[in-house]
């Protein structure tokens, strides 16, 4: 991906990189004027204009999530099409930073963080928001180590009604079925979550591979037994999480905070009755060892049974800042025949049907002898040896038949489909090494045209050359610059038999050879980051300075901008054509860099050290200045610059 530090989106300019996603990055950023820092996600995606539009119409939902476990978004929009989320910054870092792969956490430890993050997650349901990514490295601490849920940038509005496909988007190992398919609904948040802990509760997600291998298994494959990981954890926890990882939405529970709160259930009981069986020995025939499942918390219409907390009027107690979001326990689902059972003194069984209990008030009648003595005792015993003979022969049929016919023609069409897919991916694999080929080949070619674009272009003798170790006559600015309040803030000036751009941290000063008039041209100038960070070239500016941006970084990183200054506040305007890093850049300060700007209608093309680097298209700016520029985007910034040399194309 992209380094854009020192690059500027909104009124917040990068100041270094915090993180890296699989379809954004994370910077610390400096709002320009209060000089406060955010966290600022930059998607790694162009807008076109209907993608704009709706962009802004979600990312205006997403803006007012207010919620105490919600990072609050400060700004949103999109610079050079590339949208941008500004949010808090968090300086505990993430959970994921705080716990790495491979822990396990004891139940008590993470309790709270699932509530909390419930509580973020069904508030944004209730707003119609699905997180759609939630995972470790989207829950950032705040100052008192509270989960604040980050990254809603790739959610969804919800919408009942939506017929048409979704994109996919999130990440695989925290992903729903239905989310792999394209229909995300809030259930797959509690998917995810529940992924999360499963993760916290062994130290692994329940699958792992290549992400086709992951969504394969997402989508048919059960989880594999908790316990079998954490012998030691109660069979009680591992129902709920596997409830909440259950394949059909409607198989789990009906809200998120619904399993975060059966989970807190369990946890808490399990630890009740722990203290209960280490109390005395004599004591363990009174301890409850009949569990009523946690589903059957729900009352049954007509099962004849009152639930106990619908007769005594008690419900869950639930975050108190979402009034809306709380859910009586009453709503978790129906289980499983199979499941455990809770305390028979908390949740009575259910008592019988009542045709059950009719039948079992009837007086019982005495059995009577067999009528016919020893002959019917013979005649018994023959019809049991029939009976059994012949169970023997149909239980013998059913498993000719399973090892005969149906377990080879299961291995058959398991080997039939492992063959479709390894040919599938064989196949893909042969496309995407000739596509690959093809493509740095093309790379490749294009390199050596640009390369031999520059040494065509500087060939010849330069239309203008100057050593820049004292004023000449292209009317170089000599000035020095302060803001509204009289305090400078750079300077163009002559020193040292070199020509020096100086800036203050937070501001950009330019200095343009105010005699030039170039259109097409090779521009070229030895260039040297005394102090600072980001130093370069300018070709085609006006008097404003509007006009196009080379520079260097001292960390190898280059950038091409086209810049507007406004006229009013005479603030610049930043539009990236483009930006990557170079091992052709020397790093560090006081290193000097040939830099060198071609540009030939509206396409232009730069060099660092006389070898090509990148290229962009634009025709904002057709003619205008030379220049320099420092930019103090992190710390006071000195460049120098020596030699300059202009090259114009014969007529």
């Amino acid at each position: 991906m992209t380094d854009r530090v020192g690059e500027q989106f909104g009124i917040y300019r990068l100041v270094r990189l915090l993180g890296r996603g699989g379809s954004a990055d994370t910077y610390l950023a400096e709002h320009v004027y209060l000089k406060t820092f955010a966290a600022i996600k930059v998607l790694e995606t162009e807008l076109s204009q209907g993608d704009a539009t709706s962009f802004y119409n979600e990312a205006r939902t997403i803006a007012n999530l207010n919620h105490p476990n919600i990072v609050r978004v400060l700004d949103f929009g999109s610079s050079w099409n590339i949208p941008y989320i500004a949010m808090d910054y968090a300086p505990n870092g993430t959970v994921r930073q705080l716990y790495r792969r491979g822990t396990a956490l004891p139940l008590q430890k993470i309790i709270p963080y699932v509530l909390q993050a419930a509580a973020a997650l069904q508030y944004a349901h209730n707003q119609r928001v699905i997180h759609r990514d939630v995972k470790p490295e989207n829950m950032l601490l705040s100052a008192d180590n509270e989960v604040l849920l980050s990254d809603f940038g790739i959610a969804v509005v919800h919408d009942v009604n939506r017929n048409s496909k979704l994109d996919i988007a999130g990440t695989v190992t925290y992903m729903a079925p239905e989310q792999l398919r394209g229909r995300p609904c809030p259930a797959s948040d509690q998917y995810a979550l529940g992924i999360v802990v499963y993760e916290w509760l062994c130290g692994i997600p329940p699958f792992r591979g290549s992400q086709i291998e992951v969504a394969i298994r997402q989508e048919r494959d059960l989880p594999p037994s908790l316990r079998e990981r954490v012998p030691s954890l109660p069979i009680e926890v591992e129902q709920v999480v596997m409830t909440a990882l259950a394949k059909d939405p409607a198989q789990r529970f009906v809200h998120i905070q619904a399993f975060a709160h059966a989970l807190e259930q369990v946890a808490s009981m399990t630890d009740a009755a722990t203290t209960v069986r280490t109390v005395r020995k004599d004591e363990e025939e009174s301890i409850a060892t009949e569990i009523t499942p946690l589903y059957l918390l729900r009352t049954t219409p007509g099962s004849g049974y009152q639930d106990p907390i619908q007769a005594t009027g008690r419900q869950a107690t639930l975050d108190k800042s979402t009034p809306d979001s709380q859910i009586p326990v009453t709503e978790i689902r129906q289980a499983p025949n199979n499941a455990q059972r809770w305390p028979p003194d908390y949740y009575p069984r259910p008592p019988l049907p009542a045709q059950s209990r009719i039948e079992a008030q009837e007086p019982e009648v005495p059995a009577q002898p067999p009528p016919g003595g020893v002959s019917s005792l013979a005649t018994r015993f023959k019809l049991a040896t029939i009976t059994l003979v012949t169970l023997l022969l149909v239980v013998g049929s059913v498993l000719t038949f399973f090892f005969a016919a149906y377990v080879p023609n299961q291995r058959q069409i398991q080997a039939t489909a492992t063959a479709q897919v390894y040919a599938t991916n064989t196949a893909q694999s042969i496309a995407n090494t000739r596509a690959i080929a093809e493509e740095t080949a093309q790379a490749q070619a294009t390199a050596t045209a640009r390369q031999t674009l520059y040494n065509q272009t500087t060939g010849g003798p330069p239309t203008y050359t100057e050593s820049l170790q004292a004023p000449d006559d292209y009317g170089w600015d000599s000035a020095t610059y302060s803001d509204s309040t009289n305090k400078t803030i750079g300077s163009c000036h002559y020193a040292g038999n070199a020509y020096r751009s100086q800036a203050l941290s937070a501001y950009f000063i330019r200095c343009l050879a105010e005699a030039t008039n170039y259109s097409n041209l090779t521009y070229q100038a030895e260039i040297t980051v005394v102090s600072g960070h980001t130093g370069g070239l300018i070709i085609r500016s006006d008097a404003s300075g509007n006009g196009y941006y080379f520079g260097i970084g001292i960390d190898g990183t280059y950038i091409l901008e086209a810049i507007a200054m406004d006229s009013k506040t005479g603030i610049p305007g930043f539009i990236r054509l483009a930006s990557g890093t170079s091992a052709t850049i020397k790093t560090g300060n006081h290193q000097p860099n040939l830099l060198t700007i071609v540009a030939q209608g509206d396409n232009i093309y730069i060099y660092v050290n006389k070898r090509y680097i990148d290229s962009a298209r634009d025709g904002r700016y057709s003619s205008g200045r030379v220049g320099i520029y420092s930019d103090g985007d992190i710390g006071d910034s000195e460049v120098v610059v020596r030699n300059a040399q202009v090259w114009v194309p014969s007529p």
